[in-house]
């Protein structure tokens, strides 16, 4: 065989490639299930998603063939690392760059081969999305953009992967600082246990301590930020290539006869869509860790038909029967609205997540809104499967589902507990399993202070059912 071709840049190459920590790891099930598909698609027995290391290639995951690492000098996907696009080699056996290759006039009797190079959003080849044969044919179009399809879905999925360890990283030097912190508190405590039996000198040492203590507390509070910066811009920033992997693999469906293939395309959406919630998530939590304290009139039944419209775009099939009860108002409600809102659209989207098992009709959602002395109150009954009771004691924990075979992410009712905490209201819980929740907010007299009631304010019940909404992902 002829000397191995090297890119010009390949030792920035290598370097990009050990960053994403993919070498010598476990077959993950999903780029197996990726490999899989690629077979199906070009109809290959053999299908790879090869990286290409400075002296060998490594499967990440492989179909129909036994050995995940290779001398890089026998492997196609070397020269696929100069194309572009697709390299394809209908016969192998034809091929001078091939004509002393062992994978091709040995037992292994390789005839055909395809890849698709796995670029970086940086511009570095790592390696391929590649099929093989033992014997010679070629791809149609609709192949080729399947293929294209699955290779682009490997590299946001390698993004992804490179983003969680850049994130775990923030997170386990945050953690390092805390117990800094918290170590630096207990000297600072033990400190002063001395210094009330010491003289001014010891008191001028400890008001340095003190300034210390500052000083480090500033510094926590000043990474505390760039880590909340951080979960923002990355939860942002991710939603952009989930939405793409989303769109490509609905367009996928369309294109792919195979059954086995829509439905895998199928799993990669649903995917793609949960991780899109778990980040809208994220950016709740965000916005309320960041809100301004505002307050203003709301008009209830308004704020529940942009909660039901923003709910609807993420579940086009979703719709409920709420019947609205203001009358217990005598004036207008005065209130952060637009954490209302983070409120209302959590509560709607758990009660059509957790509807009852076989229910056909539109869960039924009762909201009252009444003044109880000096406090505003806020009922929310639903019909939905309710809690047991070991579960509506850690119901409002961060990241607590009920069950491994939970549809939610755990952050639907932490986000309502820590918003009605932000807000300065309580919040309580009655739950019957098999029946339904109801869920009371009682909000301080500061938010329903006198104030004449405005022309357009109807305290009278409002019934609003299922709203046809145009959608869009």
């Amino acid at each position: 065989m002829s000397a191995i071709p090297y890119p010009e840049n390949e030792t920035e190459r290598v370097k990009a490639l050990h960053r994403y920590q993919l070498l010598d790891q476990p077959i993950d099930d999903g780029y197996q299930q990726i490999v899989e598909l690629a077979s199906q698609i070009a109809d290959t027995p053999i299908s790879l998603i090869s990286l290409l290391d400075a002296d060998r290639q490594w499967s990440v995951a492989l179909t129909g063939i036994d050995v995940r690492e290779i001398q890089r000098e026998y492997a196609p996907c070397t020269l696929a690392i100069f194309e572009d696009d697709l390299f394809e080699v209908p016969d192998m056996r034809d091929d001078e760059r091939f004509a002393d290759n062992p994978l091709v006039h040995g037992d292994t009797n390789l005839q055909y081969y395809a890849g698709i190079p796995l670029e970086t959003p940086d511009g570095y080849k790592l390696g391929t999305l590649c099929v093989l044969d033992q014997k010679p044919k070629k791809l149609s179009q609709e192949q080729v953009f399947a293929l294209q399809v699955l290779s682009q879905q490997v590299i946001n999925s390698f993004q992804l992967r490179f983003r969680n360890l850049e994130m775990t990283s923030q997170v386990e030097e945050l953690a390092r600082q805390n117990r800094l912190i918290d170590q630096q508190k207990k000297d600072l405590s033990e400190a002063n246990s001395r210094i009330r039996d010491m003289n001014q000198s010891l008191l001028e040492l400890n008001g340095s301590l003190e300034s210390s203590v500052r000083e480090r507390t500033k510094a926590l509070t000043k990474l505390t930020k760039e880590l909340d910066t951080f979960l923002y811009r990355s939860s942002h920033d991710l939603l952009r290539p989930i939405t793409s992997l989303e769109g490509l693999a609905l367009l996928a469906e369309e294109v792919i006869k195979s059954p086995e293939a829509k439905e895998l395309f199928g799993k990669v959406t649903d995917t793609a869509q949960g991780m899109k919630v778990l980040l809208r998530k994220l950016l709740q939590a965000h916005q309320i860790i960041n809100a301004r304290k505002y307050t203003g009139e709301v008009d209830v039944a308004f704020l529940i038909a942009l909660v039901q419209q923003a709910i609807q775009e993420r579940y086009p099939e979703a719709n409920w029967n709420i019947h609205l009860n203001t009358s217990g108002l005598s004036q207008p409600w005065k209130t952060e609205g637009h954490l209302l809102r983070v409120v209302l659209e959590n509560l709607l989207e758990n009660s059509w997540q957790y509807r009852q098992r076989g229910q056909t009709a539109p869960p039924k959602i009762n909201i009252r809104v009444f003044e109880q002395e000096d406090q505003v109150v806020l009922e929310v009954w639903d019909n939905c499967c309710g809690m047991l009771p070991e579960v509506q004691t850690k119901a409002f924990e961060m990241f607590y589902r009920g069950s491994e075979g939970s549809v939610g992410n755990g952050l639907g009712l932490y986000l309502v507990a820590k918003t009605i905490e932000y807000m300065g209201g309580k919040i309580s819980l009655e739950s019957s399993h098999g029946v339904g929740s109801r869920f009371t907010f009682l909000f301080p007299a500061s938010e329903a202070q006198p104030q004449q009631a405005s022309a357009s304010f109807d305290p009278n019940t409002t019934l609003i059912s299922s709203i046809a909404l145009s959608t869009g992902s």
